[in-house]
């Protein structure tokens, strides 16, 4: 099994667990780093007001900062579920979280009670187990 087949069984494998447990954590907490698109998607109508709120930050010509800790990602609902899950334009960001592979590594994000709480634990071994290292 290769890695990005591992980290996709593995965040298809907490799903419940985010929502029930964690409530999206990641979708109500932070700073998500994302494109014109992707802000369009998430955003909406609601962006020139998120932009006058000081929520929406042009970092460069191609990446926008969300802040999403003073108020939710739009796109989540209040059962913790996002509405563009299935939506094939959803930022890689959301797609990938918890866990981004890259050449012989993992990162593991810290933000994530899953990573720390052990959850994941059984996919980390399988990520060792083809020469990965989780940091």
């Amino acid at each position: 099994m290769e890695a990005e087949e591992i980290a996709e069984e593995a965040r298809n494998g907490i799903s419940r667990y985010c929502i029930e447990k964690c409530h999206a954590l990641c979708c109500r907490y932070g700073v998500l780093a994302l494109s014109n698109e992707e802000v369009d998607l998430l955003v909406g109508k609601k962006r020139k007001d998120l932009e006058k709120k000081g929520l929406i930050h042009k970092k460069n010509d191609c990446v926008f900062l969300l802040e999403v800790g003073k108020k939710a990602c739009p796109q989540l609902d209040k059962k913790f579920m996002c509405k563009i899950h299935k939506n094939p334009l959803r930022p890689k960001l959301c797609c990938d979280f918890p866990l981004f592979v890259q050449r012989g590594f993992v990162v593991a994000a810290a933000s994530c009670p899953a990573v720390n709480d052990g959850t994941l634990d059984k996919w980390f071994e399988k990520f060792r187990e083809i020469g990965y290292k989780i940091i």
